[in-house]
């Protein structure tokens, strides 16, 4: 729980307000030992200008000890289809 409350909160405090930012889900499995969270931005330079400016966060060291894998996707189809 606190996992999630600390992702919340960078994101609702921090990572929202970011330019090119557009949506965000937080997801916690239901036993409760996996959280999964992804950002979609506006465009890729986006992402990048919020990627640096994440690094002198403060509360970054609290978040990277929970050992987060990161990953980047390319959207490749949505549903249902328009």
């Amino acid at each position: 729980e606190l996992a999630l409350e600390m992702i919340g909160n960078y994101v609702g405090d921090f990572l929202s307000k970011q330019t090119g930012f557009l949506s965000s889900r937080l997801h916690a499995s239901k036993d409760g030992n996996s959280v999964v969270h992804y950002a979609e931005w506006n465009r890729e330079e986006d992402f990048q200008a919020f990627a640096k400016s994440a690094q002198s966060h403060p509360d970054l060291p609290a978040l990277l000890a929970y050992e987060p894998k990161a990953s980047a996707f390319k959207l490749k189809r949505v549903f249902p289809e328009a």
